[in-house]
């Protein structure tokens, strides 16, 4: 939640449960003084919070008058520009994994800290949690998911490029990255380069990268790179693929799985 007033706001968190924390105006309490709502807004992208759930949000607290805008084009760009600027910005903010970005604005931020939000970390992944505190301490963001990684597929191509559909046989046949590329390349050779394996090899390097503990920086801030083995394994396994006319890249036609 972004700090933007230095008055006192009720915060509404969306999560899969939600949590409040307020000054003074609990949702579902009114304000005896004036009995005026509390006005926040909010900014999200397509997808990001279902909205569905923001429905609830507002169902759930009615002495909130939440404004939900969801924001096209690049997000993030206009979140940091916004940011920069000191002017404009919303209230709530969804944000991603790239929230340690932000960090060097957490003076632009409440830290959630204050609004009781440690009152229920034990609830949380420790890991999902440390995301969105900063080096100096600052809560500034509340998990909502862990994002959660499977792999989707149609059965019946996996069948009819010879590889196998039912979910126990793929999960014991294609249990690692090398399996991985080696049935995207099957994929595309069957299909005569009509049907692909994914729809981004750039994702799927990214879901490599996730799998460990360090990128391409340390805790220190010192940068790591190509000498990360990590991040060596991913590239060499992928790149060779790529070169080999994209065969996990999809350019035309249907998918035959994908990573999510």
């Amino acid at each position: 939640m972004i700090r933007r007033k230095r008055t006192c706001w009720t915060a509404i968190l969306l999560v899969c449960v939600m949590l409040v924390s307020g000054c003074s105006i609990w949702p579902g309490q009114n304000d005896s003084s004036n009995n005026k709502k509390v006005a926040l807004t909010l900014w999200y992208w397509n997808r990001s919070i279902d909205d569905k759930l923001i429905a609830k949000a507002k169902e759930k607290f009615p002495n909130i008058e939440l404004t939900a805008q969801k924001i096209g084009g690049d997000f993030k760009a206009k979140l940091k520009t916004t940011l920069a600027a000191r002017s404009g910005e919303p209230d709530i903010v969804a944000l991603n994994d790239w929230i340690m970005e932000l960090f060097p604005s957490e003076d632009r931020f409440y830290n959630l800290y204050d609004l009781g939000a440690g009152d229920v970390e034990d609830q949380y992944l420790d890991w999902k949690w440390k995301q969105g505190v900063t080096p100096g301490g600052q809560m500034i963001g509340f998990p909502m998911d862990t994002g959660p990684t499977a792999l989707f597929y149609r059965a019946d191509l996996f069948k009819e490029a010879g590889l196998p559909s039912e979910p126990e046989e793929v999960a014991r046949q294609i249990n690692n990255w090398d399996a991985y590329s080696a049935a995207g390349e099957q994929i595309k050779e069957k299909f005569g380069g009509k049907v692909f394996l994914t729809d981004n090899i750039g994702t799927v390097y990214n879901q490599m990268l996730s799998q460990g503990t360090e990128r391409y920086f340390r805790p220190d801030g010192s940068f790591i790179g190509m000498d990360s083995p990590l991040v060596k394994q991913s590239w060499d396994t992928l790149y060779p693929s790529s070169k080999k006319g994209c065969s996990l890249m999809q350019t035309a036609g249907p998918r035959a799985g994908t990573q999510r």
